[in-house]
């Protein structure tokens, strides 16, 4: 009984070492892709937060907010960030006080508003390439998915659900399962369902 209760209480760790893991794999694999940076972010996002809790004790969502707020920059051009670089040094620092001195439900609030921003991205480019080229680019499919994912998850949490370790589980093996499929495509090579639309 022990061996079985060491085993079951280990099984977070692994499953959470393996999602950690892939999306460290994640950016190798989109070097030099449109997306990147945005994979460089959120591949480093879990161990950089896991290194100061355990060595300086923050909660991991006060790092998550000005990471994530600029993995969104990410998702603009270049040209785009110059335009508007005041907005950009505002939004950043305003990120930043934000971390330090909000309370835990306020940074759990911004972090679903801002995969929610993220998600309307995503589906954007997604219905640009489908108007463009009549199909759907799994690519952009698995983003959308995987950040309303995340918009749920948050979502149970400012509502204090108990949704137990099951669902933990659950939520970790479907982020490796994600990012196994950026592992495997990019937006390029991403398989894509062909539609006809019209008579």
């Amino acid at each position: 009984m022990p061996s079985i209760l060491s085993e079951f209480m280990i099984l977070p760790y692994i499953i959470y070492s393996l999602s950690v893991l892939t999306w460290i794999i994640v950016p190798f694999r989109q070097y030099k892709k449109r997306f990147f940076i945005f994979f460089l972010i959120y591949g480093v996002m879990d161990p950089i937060a896991l290194i100061t809790l355990l060595l300086l004790h923050l909660n991991t969502f006060r790092i998550f907010i000005p990471l994530v707020v600029l993995s969104i920059f990410s998702l603009f051009e270049i040209k785009t960030i110059k335009n508007n670089i005041f907005l950009v040094i505002i939004i950043m620092v305003s990120s930043l006080v934000l971390s330090c001195f909000g309370n835990v439900k306020l940074l759990r609030i911004c972090l679903m508003l801002l995969d929610l921003v993220t998600f309307i991205l995503f589906l954007k480019y997604a219905l640009i390439e489908f108007y463009k080229e009549d199909h759907i680019n799994l690519f952009y499919f698995m983003l959308c998915v995987y950040e309303i994912s995340l918009v749920l998850k948050f979502m149970l949490y400012i509502i204090n659900i108990k949704t137990g370790v099951i669902f933990l589980y659950l939520t970790l093996l479907f982020e490796a399962f994600i990012g196994i499929y950026f592992i495997i495509y990019n937006e390029i090579t991403s398989l894509k369902i062909k539609l006809k639309i019209g008579l």
